[in-house]
């Protein structure tokens, strides 16, 4: 097995590598900053868990497991594990769509807070219209982990910066 010569220097890259993936909320740009946000789950059949255009913050596992159960092809799975201390869980839906083609997806650079809002931006797909598309209900949905930070309202905004959703925490 070789051993790295200089394992200080790895351990240095890989924490530099750490490091660079973060984006931490910069007090100094007043209150204004980049968060990271991990995707726990995205689909196009949400279920009861978003029947209409939603956006929830979840800040405890019991009320993760309820969400959880609430997706129609997650029966039995327990919900990823989540360090409330540290991090919530915020689901987006768009709610119940007639057809085929519609989807959620989390868009680079996203989330930010903005003093006390939580600005989240996403790719909002809906199909291009009079292009026929399969007539089957749709949920789309996201279930992302941030870091747990003030704010009291969450918008969700489409990639033009139209706010599709907006709740108070």
């Amino acid at each position: 097995m070789m051993q790295p010569r200089h394992p200080l220097l790895l351990l240095a890259g890989l924490l530099g590598g750490i490091q660079s993936c973060a984006q931490p909320v910069d007090s100094a740009v007043g209150g204004t900053g980049l968060l990271t946000a991990e995707v726990l789950y995205s689909t196009d059949q949400c279920g009861a868990a978003a029947t209409r255009a939603t956006a929830v913050w979840i800040d405890n596992p019991q009320n993760l497991a309820r969400i959880y159960r609430g997706f129609p092809v997650l029966p039995g799975l327990p919900p990823p594990p989540v360090d409330f201390a540290r991090s919530g869980v915020l689901l987006i839906g768009m709610g119940q769509r007639p057809t085929a083609g519609y989807g959620l997806a989390l868009a680079e650079g996203s989330p930010q807070l903005k003093g006390d809002i939580l600005e989240i931006r996403v790719d909002w797909r809906e199909p291009a219209p009079g292009r026929l598309q399969a007539q089957v209900l749709t949920a789309p949905c996201l279930l992302l982990k941030i870091p747990a930070v003030p704010f009291r309202q969450v918008r969700i905004l489409d990639r033009t910066g139209q706010v599709r959703v907006s709740a108070s925490r």
